[in-house]
């Protein structure tokens, strides 16, 4: 089986154990005209999500892939909402008006935020854990 835009199958290793955010270029028809737009996924398994595009829709197009380290599903609602105007509808990651540099661009700034944000979330747990394990020493040691 072919890949999408290569002759040869390439195979994307999910190294990070986290996941793909993906780029896909699609034709969509909107008022009577073809449109290029973008669909912005994500997958554990990039090679067999595609394999399950391919089948259904044989001109779509992989423009950008990358093995992220945060939450995939969280990365790719961050983008969407980001792009809430130039989606297709609220209910699918079809994007339109929008250039793929600008979503690249997206993806990394969400990514920033995402470990900003776990990494203060990380640290508060810590913190409280600490605070509970000092109480249950000064209970214990009152004993």
């Amino acid at each position: 089986m072919k890949k999408l835009t290569s002759k040869k199958y390439t195979e994307y290793k999910n190294t990070s154990g986290k996941g793909f955010i993906y780029v896909l270029k699609v034709k969509k028809l909107l008022d009577g005209k073809e449109k290029h737009c973008l669909k912005l996924g994500y997958a554990t398994n990039l090679n067999k999500r595609l394999d399950t595009y391919k089948t259904g829709h044989p001109d779509i197009e992989l423009v950008y892939q990358e093995n992220v380290n945060v939450n995939k599903k969280q990365l790719e609602k961050c983008v969407l909402n980001l792009n809430i105007m130039k989606r297709l509808s609220t209910k699918n990651e079809i994007i339109c008006d929008s250039s793929l540099k600008d979503i690249i661009n997206e993806i990394q700034d969400c990514k920033k935020l995402l470990i900003k944000y776990s990494n203060k979330n990380t640290l508060t747990k810590k913190k409280i854990n600490n605070k509970t394990t000092l109480t249950k020493n000064k209970i214990n040691n009152k004993k």
